[in-house]
């Protein structure tokens, strides 16, 4: 999470007031974890990173300064694929940028190239590094399947009660889902319930009792449309923890 993200926590907060003491102590967790996670992540040099293990060591093997592009929406919707594409004046880095470079630093934003990761070209603004890099993108080809599984588990079923499609948490922006790629493993997650309560659950503190708490507020909403969106919200919230 970003340092303007973290001082808007702090800023609500303060001008809201707190329910009670264990609300006040999860709040401060929170804030000091997040400027921990915060400080503690290394910068991304500028380049292009042309594999996995070059993005694990922060270290592109390609040292060069490319353009960012904004995707309009009218060529994403004719088009399809994700929000930016990096652009060279040496039409000969074309085939590279595309199919086989990793991501692309600024020397501030790291950008990760989905179609590395089957989440269909072009590339998407990693959010938050670190253990995981957690970034919006189109649909992943492994999506449907995913998402056949999770419905199908006796498990998730269990724990949340609920039909898979709402644990299914998509993006506020149309057309795109959050994703935590695993830096480690090269795995790529859709970021739902399930996810994070798998996450969450290997440290048993203050943010994952929390998060039960909200798990079970959340049980007791019979609107659809209401569950939709308290998972977005929940899935917002929690999304910072992934990389503790």
């Amino acid at each position: 999470m970003s340092i303007d993200k973290i001082n808007i926590l702090l800023r609500d907060f303060f001008t809201k007031k707190a329910n009670n003491v264990k609300q006040i102590i999860f709040v401060l967790f929170a804030v000091i974890a997040l400027y921990c996670n915060a400080n503690a992540q290394q910068p991304f040099p500028q380049g292009l990173y042309m594999s996995l293990d070059e993005i694990r060591q922060h270290q592109p093997s390609v040292t060069t300064s490319l353009d960012v592009v904004k995707r309009s929406s009218f060529d994403i919707k004719m088009n399809g694929g994700n929000d930016y594409k990096i652009e060279s004046s040496d039409k000969s880095w074309k085939k590279n940028i595309k199919k086989k470079a990793w991501a692309y630093s600024d020397g501030d934003t790291l950008y990760i190239n989905c179609r590395m990761v089957k989440a269909q070209p072009w590339y998407a603004k990693v959010l938050e590094p670190g253990k995981y890099l957690i970034f919006d993108a189109a649909y992943a080809k492994h999506t449907q399947e995913y998402r056949n599984d999770v419905a199908k588990s006796a498990t998730v079923g269990y724990m949340f009660g609920l039909l898979g499609g709402f644990i299914y948490a998509a993006s506020s922006t149309p057309g795109r889902l959050h994703y935590a790629l695993d830096v480690k493993t090269g795995l790529l997650y859709v970021i739902n319930l399930d996810f994070i309560f798998g996450r969450l659950s290997t440290e048993e503190d203050d943010v994952f009792y929390e998060f039960q708490k909200d798990l079970k507020a959340f049980e007791t909403i019979q609107n659809d449309e209401q569950r939709e969106k308290t998972v977005e919200l929940l899935v917002t919230k929690y999304t910072p923890y992934i990389n503790r």
